[in-house]
């Protein structure tokens, strides 16, 4: 389904046993004007059994030239029960402008809802302001597990970013196997925040007694475009966990016994290029030689 130009929700559940949301198109490109608006909402009551898959959530404020509001691409506010777990996986997430805050994922008091293998950008270079949330989880639940995730953010603006804020610490939360990348240009960039920002990954993992997101990182996954989130970084080949209810990634590609993080899987490029490669100080001996790096490399070759 293409769900375009809704006022307030894309798809709205309630109370619902076994809903599947799945192969959905969710953006609003026209719409002139806005308010608080949500992609996918599961609204409070006794939802479970529910999977949200390999939905692309992107634009929502694309047609209003002053975009202010908050957005919500993913809301749960429900709770389910041990063995019959919500899943929010291999979703993408992307191309939101504006200066409102954003919780690309945002979890209200739902217990037993795993989030897998999701994809985040939030990288609008225009954006002046605007607190930025990859996934923000609130009000105590129990049952919580996020791995295999990118979140990347970029946004330019002076908002303060979060890759993961945590802000109920009674909840019970695994948090693993993800990539938060942050690289915003101004505003406060901290990996995560739990009873205070935590600026980097390793204060990120000291935090709540080395609770969280031991096996995770912190990489650019240079995705391929802004609109096509299929990461380039070899750090996140073949090093997410694996989980049986995550057999194919967004695209349908069935993922192998080494799954890559985030929701699509690739094959890193054997030998990456550079780009912007120029020539200065030139002699009749010697050169000097600048470009910009897209693998994290250590050592060139240059023939």
């Amino acid at each position: 389904n293409t769900i375009t130009d809704f006022y307030y929700n894309g798809i709205y559940l309630d109370d619902l046993e076994g809903a599947l949301v799945s192969g959905n198109d969710i953006s609003r490109p026209n719409r002139t004007v806005s308010t608080t608006h949500y992609g996918i909402y599961i609204a409070s009551g006794g939802s479970q059994n529910c999977i949200i898959e390999k939905n692309s959530i992107h634009a929502l404020q694309a047609g209003d030239a002053t975009p202010t509001s908050t957005a919500y691409p993913i809301y749960t506010n429900c709770d389910a029960t041990a063995g019959n777990e919500n899943l929010v996986i291999n979703n993408i997430i992307y191309d939101l402008n504006g200066t409102g805050t954003i919780y690309a994922l945002y979890n209200s008091s739902s217990s037993y809802i795993k989030y897998y293998n999701n994809s985040v950008s939030l990288d609008d270079a225009n954006a002046t302001t605007g607190t930025t949330r990859g996934f923000y989880q609130t009000t105590t639940a129990d049952g919580i597990d996020f791995q295999n995730n990118i979140i990347s953010i970029t946004r330019a603006g002076s908002g303060t970013k979060h890759g993961i804020y945590l802000n109920a610490t009674a909840s019970t939360i695994t948090s693993n196997n993800n990539n938060v990348y942050l690289n915003a240009p101004a505003g406060t960039n901290s990996y995560g925040y739990y009873s205070g920002n935590q600026t980097g990954l390793l204060d990120w993992q000291a935090a709540n007694s080395s609770a969280f997101d031991q096996n995770s990182y912190d990489v650019n996954p240079k995705f391929v475009s802004t609109t096509d989130l299929t990461p380039a970084s070899a750090a996140l080949n073949g090093v997410a966990a694996v989980f049986s209810s995550v057999s194919e990634d967004f695209n349908g590609v069935t993922r192998s016994g080494t799954p890559d993080i985030g929701a699509i899987e690739f094959n890193p490029p054997a030998c990456p290029g550079i780009s912007s490669l120029s020539s200065g100080s030139n002699t009749g001996t010697s050169t000097q030689l600048t470009w910009v790096d897209h693998a994290g490399a250590s050592s060139w070759e240059v023939s």
